[in-house]
C-alpha cells in the first residue's frame, strides 16, 4: 500500500495563491519514481542561469492542474506547476463539486473535509427558481434534493456533492499544494514553447519582463485552459462548437439582496429571469456572502464588452432583481460558450487535461468536475511509467477513457442547454433566431457608416424579442401552461447526475465515438420536484 510522507520541500507561489513558500531537503527516491529529479530553483524563481528539472511539467494552475500535483505528490513523484497568473482570480466560476470529485478529494489530505465545511447550507443551493426577477414574481422553483438523503448517501458512496466556488477552492487547494513535499508552484512563468526530445520534454517559459527559462521534464501536461498554448503547440485539433453563445458575466456583491432572499425563503443556487427588460440567469455562489453573478447573453460584434459600463450593469441588476437593493460591480467578463473535445488527450510526452482538453455549456456543472477526473486518472498512469515498470499501453488508456467520458459530458451538457433554451421558447424567446438575426447583422459592423445603423436595429431586435415576456402579454396564459408542462415532465435543467457522476464505467475501448456532433445524447432520469406559484 502506498502511502504519503509529508516532508518540507521548497514551494514557489506569489501574492494570492494562499500558499507561502517553505524550505527544506529534497526526500529521497519514491516508491514509484527510480530517480528523483534534480532542481535548481532557489528562493525566488531563477531561471536565466540554470534548467529547472523535474519529471512531470503541468502547465496551468487552476483546479486540475493543481489536483494532478497533489496526486503525483502523493506517489512520490517529483513535478512543477507553471502559472502564467501572479494572482488567483476573484470572479467566480465553477461551483458545483459533484460526487466522483469529492470522493478524489478525499485522498488530497484534509481537502474534502475542508471544502464540505466551507459549502454553505443545502437549503441556500437545492432549487432553481424560474421568475420574472429575483424577488419578483415566480413562475415555480424546482427541488433537486427533495429525496436526497441528509448527508451522504452510504450505500452509493461515503462523499456527497457540495456547492463551493472555484475562487473559494483554489486557496484550499493550494493550501494543500504547500504542504506537497514533491510539488512546486512557479507563479507568473508563462509558457512559450515545447520541444520533444528523446526521453523527455524542454519547455521554455518567461516572466513577462524580459526574462527566460527552461523545464526538462519527462513528461509534460497540458491544464492551461480554453486557448490552451500547450494544446497549440502539440499541434491537437479539437471537434465540436467553438461558439454556442457569447455570454457577458457581472459579478456583484449585494448583502440587502442576500438579507432579503433569507428573509422571504426565496434561497436557490440558479434564478432564470426572463421579463422584458433582462433576460438571464443569476447564480447565487454564496448566499452568505452576498456573492452572485448576472450572466447575460452577449452578441459580439455588435455589442462590444465596453458598452457595459458601470450605469449599464447596475440598470441590469436593477431589473434582475426586481428591487432597488443595491448592488456593487465587483467585475465583468465576456466569455463563449463551446462545446469541443480535443482530437486525442496525448501526444507522446505531452497530454491535455481540464479545458485544455475538452469544453462544455456550464448546464450541468460538468466542466471543473471531468477535469480534476482526468487529473485523477492520469497521475497513477504517470507514476507507473516513471517507475519503469509499466506497459506503454497504461499511459495509452488516459486518452482513450478519459477522451470517452468528455464526449459524453459534452453531449449531455449540450442537451442540457437545450433543456434551457426550451423554457426561453415557452416565453416566445429563440436564443439561436437571436443568434442567427445577429449573425445575419455582424457583417455591417465592419463597414463605416452602416455600423451604427445595424446596432440600433439589433438593439431593436432583442427589444423587441424580451417583450415577449411581459406579464401583460396576451400569450401569457398559453406561455405558462407550456412552462408548468416543461418543468412537471422533468424537461428542464437538473443538477443531480448519479449515472454520469458515480455510475460512469470504462469499457469496450474500440467503440467509434464519433466526431463533433454533440447532440442527441440521451440522459439518466432526475429527481427532482416542481412546484408552480
Amino acid at each position: 500500500m502506498l502511502r504519503r510522507v509529508r516532508l518540507h520541500g521548497n514551494l514557489h507561489a506569489l501574492w494570492r495563491w494562499g500558499a507561502g513558500a517553505t524550505r527544506g531537503s529534497s526526500p529521497g527516491p519514491a516508491t514509484l519514481v527510480r530517480h528523483a529529479a534534480t532542481s535548481t530553483v532557489s528562493d525566488g524563481p531563477s531561471f536565466d542561469r540554470d534548467v529547472l528539472r523535474t519529471s512531470v511539467a503541468i502547465v496551468g494552475g487552476g483546479p486540475t492542474g493543481v489536483t494532478l500535483s497533489l496526486l503525483l505528490s502523493s506517489f512520490g513523484v517529483p513535478n512543477v506547476v507553471v502559472e502564467r497568473k501572479t494572482r488567483s482570480t476573484d470572479h467566480p466560476q465553477a461551483h458545483f463539486i459533484n460526487t466522483r470529485t469529492m470522493e478524489v478529494f478525499r485522498q488530497l489530505g484534509g481537502l474534502a473535509d475542508g471544502v464540505r465545511r466551507k459549502s454553505p447550507p443545502l437549503r441556500e443551493w437545492s432549487n432553481f427558481r424560474y421568475c420574472e426577477s429575483v424577488l419578483g414574481h415566480t413562475f415555480g422553483e424546482i427541488d433537486h434534493f427533495e429525496d436526497y438523503a441528509a448527508g451522504p448517501n452510504a450505500s452509493l458512496s461515503p462523499s456527497e456533492v457540495v456547492h463551493l466556488s472555484q475562487n473559494r477552492l483554489l486557496p484550499m487547494m493550494m493550501r494543500e499544494l504547500e504542504a506537497s513535499p514533491h510539488s512546486r508552484f512557479l507563479a507568473g512563468r508563462e509558457f512559450v514553447s515545447l520541444e520533444q526530445v528523446e526521453g523527455g520534454v524542454r519547455l521554455g517559459t518567461s516572466d513577462g519582463l524580459g526574462g527566460s527559462g527552461a523545464i526538462e521534464a519527462a513528461y509534460v501536461v497540458g491544464c492551461d485552459g480554453a486557448r490552451s498554448p500547450v494544446r497549440g503547440a502539440a499541434g491537437i485539433g479539437m471537434q465540436g462548437d467553438p461558439n454556442m453563445q457569447s455570454i457577458m458575466n457581472i459579478h456583484f456583491e449585494s448583502p440587502a439582496l442576500a438579507r432579503a432572499l433569507k428573509s422571504e425563503g426565496r434561497e436557490a443556487m440558479l434564478y432564470f429571469v426572463y421579463n422584458p427588460k433582462v433576460v438571464g440567469v443569476i447564480v447565487a455562489h454564496s448566499i452568505e456572502d452576498g456573492d452572485f453573478v448576472a450572466q447575460i447573453p452577449f452578441f459580439p460584434p455588435l455589442e462590444k464588452a465596453e458598452a457595459y459600463t458601470a450605469d449599464r450593469c447596475q440598470a441590469i441588476l436593477a431589473n434582475a432583481i426586481g428591487r432597488d437593493v443595491g448592488a456593487t460591480v465587483l467585475g465583468v467578463r465576456p466569455w463563449n460558450m463551446s462545446a469541443l473535445v480535443a482530437d486525442t488527450f496525448r501526444s507522446g510526452r505531452v497530454f491535455l487535461a481540464g479545458d485544455a482538453a475538452h469544453l462544455f455549456p456550464p448546464a450541468g456543472g460538468f466542466g471543473m468536475n471531468t477535469g480534476i477526473q482526468d487529473a485523477h486518472n492520469l497521475a497513477w498512469r504517470l507514476a507507473y511509467a516513471l517507475g519503469g515498470s509499466a506497459r506503454p499501453s497504461v499511459l495509452d488508456g488516459y486518452s482513450m477513457e478519459r477522451r470517452k467520458v468528455a464526449v459524453k459530458n459534452t453531449c449531455l451538457s449540450v442537451a442540457n442547454f437545450d433543456e434551457t433554451v426550451k423554457v426561453a421558447r415557452a416565453f416566445g424567446l429563440d436564443p439561436g433566431l437571436a443568434k442567427g438575426l445577429m449573425g445575419a447583422l455582424s457583417p455591417a459592423s465592419g463597414i463605416p457608416g452602416l455600423r451604427q445603423p445595424a446596432e440600433t436595429l439589433a438593439e431593436s431586435i432583442l427589444s423587441l424579442g424580451k417583450l415577449q415576456t411581459s406579464p401583460w402579454s396576451p400569450l401569457r396564459p398559453l406561455q405558462r401552461l407550456y412552462l408548468d408542462g416543461l418543468l412537471t415532465q422533468e424537461r428542464s435543467l437538473r443538477l443531480l447526475y448519479p449515472e454520469e457522476d458515480i455510475g460512469f464505467c470504462y469499457e469496450d475501448p474500440d467503440i467509434d465515438i464519433g466526431g463533433g456532433d454533440f447532440r442527441g445524447w440521451s440522459k439518466t432520469r432526475r429527481r427532482t420536484k416542481f412546484s408552480p406559484w
